[in-house]
């Protein structure tokens, strides 16, 4: 194979993939409207849930913790640590994210930018 028929594949691929994570955004989000209105239902009906062709669809009430941003993960961190007496709590903290990290490998990748004819 030439190298130009390798590009037309590689955007080809490229563009289908473009098009199937769209596809997929607009599925999931159907999904959560459909999984929504069946919440309302159980409610409106006050069941803890129902069977339809084999399938039982049960509510269930579960806790969620929302995500906080960087910089509040890190300042609790650092007054938990000071909470128990750790001297130097922002070096520990950073030692303790590079160990969770692995070692370094280079790795050469392509770069594809558009431009203008």
């Amino acid at each position: 194979m030439s190298i130009q028929s390798y590009l037309n594949e590689l955007n080809s691929i490229k563009s289908e993939l473009k098009t199937i994570r769209t596809r997929g955004t607009l599925l999931r989000s159907r999904a959560k409207k459909i999984e929504e209105h069946i919440k309302e239902y159980l409610d409106s009906k006050e069941q803890p849930g129902l069977k339809y062709k084999g399938t039982a669809i049960i509510r269930e009430i579960k806790t969620k913790h929302n995500n906080k941003k960087i910089v509040e993960q890190k300042a609790d961190c650092i007054q938990v640590l000071e909470k128990y007496g750790i001297n130097n709590p922002e070096k520990l903290l950073e030692e303790l994210h590079d160990a969770k990290k692995g070692h370094p490998i280079e790795e050469t990748k392509l770069k594809f930018k558009k431009y203008k004819d």
